[in-house]
């Protein structure tokens, strides 16, 4: 069937979607009760309910918290459950398997689940000695491939995933089949540098994010951030623009004010390299005179008279609110400061080596009088082109911050 047909509900199917971390109260924190198809906001939501409602006869949500519930079921408030961490106290089987009885799902002939391992087994167990037909067309791919790949079949008009997997996997009923292995990332899929960027961007973008304003009380003391900016996108979702870290001992927050509160381009190269962009992109002369470091007191006073004090006040509001209206960054609390560093670079690597992380031809960064941030299309010069994260190493971080942040 072509991309072109748009007639693909297939009778008799019934779609399981997964949750979703990124919930509408996280922007609008004053929203009332919501419809649940309206309440998860992440991209890996949007792209499995499109396929959803392309393709089921019916279409269910699996929540941590709720279970198996309809898209317009409502839900009145912000939550954190997740099927990963049973200290969240998620939904049991015995719940799941009773909301199937209950809903007569037994009676659609084909089941699709959608979302990772922990949804899978618990669609597995919901539907236990059941004569439904389960399937996982993209189970055990990592979030990245298997959103591309969710996309694709939408696209395709290929529910079971065939032409991007080749036989869908399936149970032929709801037993429970310890014996399939879920392959990883490093064993399931050959992957390059464009792999493991497109899977860390797509993990990154279900995290949550930090915009402004921030509370420093809610932010951890020692870790890495990672900034999106408006407008920019990679890998189908929001594009890395800059990597960053801090050496002192539980200085992150410090680092962050420093970067985005703390009107003082000389204490941050990201805030100097944003005004650096400005002042170049209006052909403004006061360029030459903000490339002056006046961290010292020497340097202030031999550079005195050639600084227009209200000029560089202005400048530096105007890159405040620059960052205010279009940065946002995810955290990754990490302890140890050889390991920051390392990940750090590491990351930076992988994005500037990535041959799909280009920034769009609006991107403020390429009126950059420094030719490797318009050519990375990264807010930073060092650490490009290194040694890129491996599969392990993404998979080794991601486990590593599920505890903390993979909630739903």
């Amino acid at each position: 069937m072509n991309a072109k047909s748009t007639t693909s509900k297939q009778p008799g199917l019934l779609v399981i979607v997964p949750c979703g971390f990124k919930k509408i109260w996280s922007k609008f924190p004053d929203k009332g009760p919501t419809l649940a198809q309206d309440v998860y906001t992440g991209s890996p939501f949007a792209v499995n309910r499109a396929f959803a409602e392309k393709f089921g006869e019916t279409w269910m949500i699996l929540s941590a918290k709720y279970g198996l519930i309809d898209p317009a079921f409502v839900i009145s408030r912000d939550y954190n459950v997740t099927l990963k961490d049973r200290r969240t106290d998620p939904v049991s089987t015995d719940y799941l398997r009773d909301q199937v009885m209950s809903a007569n799902l037994q009676r659609f002939s084909k089941v699709i689940a959608l979302g990772g391992k922990e949804y899978r087994l618990a669609v597995q167990q919901a539907f236990e000695g059941l004569s439904t037909q389960l399937y996982f067309p993209f189970s055990g791919l990592p979030i990245g491939i298997m959103m591309q790949r969710t996309k694709q079949a939408t696209a395709e008009n290929d529910p079971f995933g065939k032409s991007a997997t080749g036989v869908p996997e399936r149970l032929t009923d709801g037993t429970s089949n310890k014996s399939m292995r879920i392959k990883t990332m490093a064993d399931r899929v050959g992957f390059q540098t464009a792999d493991i960027c497109r899977e860390l961007h797509w993990w990154l973008a279900e995290l949550p994010s930090v915009g402004f304003p921030y509370s420093e009380e809610a932010l951890p003391m020692n870790g890495i951030y990672v900034l999106f900016e408006k407008g920019e996108q990679a890998h189908d979702t929001n594009r890395i623009v800059r990597i960053g870290t801090h050496t002192g001992n539980n200085q992150l927050p410090k680092r962050l004010k420093q970067h985005f509160l703390l009107e003082n381009k000389d204490r941050s190269i990201f805030r100097k390299n944003i005004g650096r962009c400005l002042l170049s992109r209006d052909n403004d002369m006061f360029l030459e005179a903000w490339e002056l470091d006046l961290t010292t007191r020497a340097a202030r006073d031999k550079h005195s008279e050639a600084i227009d004090t209200e000029r560089q006040r202005q400048v530096e509001h105007q890159v405040s609110q620059y960052i205010k209206l279009n940065f946002s960054f995810v955290l990754l609390e990490v302890p140890d400061k050889e390991r920051r560093l390392e990940l750090e670079s590491k990351i930076t690597s992988c994005i500037s080596l990535c041959p799909q992380c280009g920034p769009s031809r609006q991107w403020l960064g390429l009126n950059s009088p420094k030719p490797k941030i318009r050519q990375s299309g990264l807010w930073q010069v060092n650490e490009l082109h290194k040694t890129p994260l491996t599969a392990q190493e993404l998979e080794q971080l991601k486990d590593g911050a599920v505890a903390s942040c993979a909630t739903c």
